[in-house]
């Protein structure tokens, strides 16, 4: 797929969640209040405090204001204080680094599809089902961990599998692969036509060459070969792969205090994985780099 159509996708997801934004006049519910409230005090130079009780999950307070992001996690916060230091203190101004991250999404969506099965319409759907996300839809633009989270996991799981696929391995897209062609109208084939089979049934193509069309003489053609991943080539793409991985899980950690969870998803997929002691010691690098970037948050 061409760079200009995902420029496109960008650009049209930059342009419905700027209007969508312009819908809401303030943060609109509590959690995104307490992110722009911390915010806003981070930009007035007074650090991660708060200047209220919210809730009583933790020791009670002996006074205000007190340590803020004691149960939501910061990063929304932090990405919103430095636009609100810059450009001043308002919820507009807040707002932007959210349609930012959030017009991002889709043609990252796009880029996935496009990398899996090598279909155009396929992927521009996947594109547009992501940004008009059912009740999701008018959430995206809010001060809030959508856009940051789904960028995060995202990219989490990407690099969690090159990094623990076998170094220079090329496997077929799951199992699914794609048919680019199909019956005209006259019976024969032709392509055009996109449609997904079982790669169980792709391979009738190849094992029977010699199978006439009903109706006609010709021979029905060989099934294309599927689409493969590109993968790392070597152990050390394999290493860079389970560091980003961790920095990544790491983000999506300090968005939403459930990102640790894909910690587990590493370990489990490494135990599907040969050899599996080389995978197993590649989630330990995924883990460690996670570690190494989470642990001052963690003692805090």
């Amino acid at each position: 797929m061409e760079k200009r159509t995902y420029l496109l996708l960008w650009l049209v997801s930059l342009f419905t969640l700027s209007a969508v934004a312009e819908v809401y006049p303030s943060p609109g519910y509590m959690d995104s209040y307490y992110y722009y409230h911390v915010a806003a005090n981070l930009a007035r130079g007074r650090g991660l405090v708060e200047d209220f009780v919210w809730n009583y999950l933790t020791a009670l307070p002996t006074g205000i204001p007190q340590p803020a992001h004691l149960y939501w996690m910061p990063l929304t916060s932090l990405l919103a204080a430095p636009f609100l230091a810059l450009l001043g203190e308002s919820f507009r101004v807040a707002q932007l680094p959210f349609i930012l991250l959030a017009s991002l999404v889709p043609p990252v969506a796009a880029g996935l599809a496009w990398h899996l099965v090598r279909d155009g319409r396929i992927a521009i759907s996947t594109a547009f089902l992501t940004l008009f996300a059912g009740f999701y839809f008018s959430y995206w633009p809010a001060i809030d961990s959508f856009g940051s989270f789904a960028l995060a996991a995202t990219v989490a799981l990407v690099l969690m599998d090159r990094a623990l696929r076998p170094a220079g391995a090329s496997v077929p897209v799951d199992r699914m692969v794609l048919r680019p062609w199909s019956h005209s109208r006259n019976g024969k084939h032709q392509h055009g036509h996109s449609a997904l089979l079982p790669s169980a049934v792709s391979g009738l193509g190849t094992e029977r060459r010699g199978l006439k069309i009903e109706g006609r003489g010709a021979p029905a053609p060989p099934a294309p070969s599927p689409p493969s991943v590109a993968l790392p080539a070597t152990t050390s793409g394999a290493l860079a792969a389970a560091v980003g991985c961790g920095a990544a899980i790491t983000l999506a950690h300090l968005a939403r205090a459930d990102g640790i969870l894909l910690l587990g998803v590493v370990f489990l997929l490494a135990l599907t994985r040969r050899p599996r002691g080389h995978a197993l010691a590649l989630a330990l690098v995924v883990a460690a780099s996670y570690l190494a970037l989470m642990w001052h948050w963690l003692m805090r």
